[in-house]
């Protein structure tokens, strides 16, 4: 069975972030959240997972154990394939740390802007030591042949295919072709209600509902009370919010491009100077001194406006006119999904 050229998991990352180009306002005693959107806990009780409400050690533990089932069914798949297959070979998940990323405290803000030029734990990562391979199988992969290697990865993972791409420009997945891990993961998550083309309609209206949510009018009253802080700040140009930190990443596509000018990225003396992409480097560090003022009046004018609750409130009336027009088409999608469970 083909899967959807949707994303599942791409849905339930929409639900959560409607207004990701609206980036959540700061009001100093803000009233609603992002995970009270009414798509948000809807979907989440489709797709399945630990729960929105989940700690970070709960989430942790949920994804662990379903790694653990996978790599079990995987074993087993593979010895019935007539090679040896240690569980753990695959990695493991591992639940970031959203308390890092902190866009409507003020310090934070003052520090790293949007989060776009500099990030928390970025140079800690720069400097990180590559780790050893960890992989439990590998010692017995490299005794195979190199024939058998080949048909090890192809019993493991499926048998390389050229695939058109669609218009979104992926490629159509199918479990079944994805070998032992494949139908590993397909038997522990079951089959999702978004593969069925039944439901293929309702995938696409809720497409359409989060890409075009932004351009919404209810949007215009909020939007033009913050630009016209902005211009009180001194900083023209932006008509809606999610402008500001759009044009920090335009800046930073922009910087970015230079490395399709290199010519010959094959030639080691054509190599990219070590300092491109740092903050050694004056024309990448410059975007941060563009970033900060910007987030920091950004923030401000969001909590002089109640940007977020005022927006969120627009964002979950929308939604929840979404699901009056499409109760019919949710709940058929909401009992696929129970009965995929049982």
């Amino acid at each position: 069975m083909r899967t959807s050229r949707i994303s599942i998991a791409a849905l339930a990352v929409l639900a959560l972030t409607a207004c990701s180009g609206l980036p959540g306002g700061a009001s100093a005693t803000p009233t609603l959240k992002q995970e009270d959107s009414p798509l948000a806990q809807y979907l989440s009780s489709v797709v399945g997972g630990p729960g929105l409400d989940a700690t970070k050690a709960e989430q942790q533990a949920f994804y662990d154990e379903q790694q653990r089932k996978v790599e079990e069914v995987t074993a087993k798949c593979m010895t019935e394939e007539g090679f040896e297959y240690t569980p753990g070979g695959s990695g493991s998940v591992t639940v970031g740390d959203a308390a890092e990323y902190r866009p409507d405290d003020r310090d934070w803000v003052a520090q790293y802007g949007y989060g776009m030029v500099t990030y928390p734990g970025q140079e800690a990562m720069a400097t990180a030591e590559p780790t050893e391979s960890t992989d439990p199988n590998q010692a017995y992969v490299e005794s195979l042949t190199e024939a058998e290697q080949a048909a090890y990865q192809e019993a493991l993972y499926g048998k390389p295919v050229e695939t058109d791409r669609d218009e979104n420009g992926g490629t159509e997945y199918t479990w079944e072709d994805a070998g032992c891990m494949g139908r590993a993961q397909h038997e522990v998550s079951g089959d999702s209600p978004f593969t069925e083309e039944a439901h293929k309609p309702l995938i696409e209206a809720l497409t359409a509902f989060y890409t075009n949510l932004s351009a919404d009018p209810g949007y215009e009253a909020v939007d033009g009370e913050w630009t016209a802080c902005m211009k009180e700040a001194g900083i023209d140009g932006f008509s809606k919010q999610p402008e500001a930190q759009d044009s920090i990443n335009q800046l930073i596509s922009e910087y970015y491009e230079q490395m399709n000018e290199v010519p010959d990225k094959t030639d080691p003396d054509a190599a990219t100077d070590p300092a491109f992409g740092t903050m050694d480097d004056p024309e990448y560090a410059a975007i941060a001194q563009k970033e900060v003022p910007l987030a920091l009046a950004d923030l401000d004018c969001r909590v002089k406006t109640n940007y977020r609750d005022r927006q969120l409130r627009i964002q979950f009336a929308l939604e929840e006119q979404f699901i009056a027009d499409h109760r019919a088409e949710l709940d058929a999608l909401k009992a696929d999904a129970e009965q995929g469970r049982k």
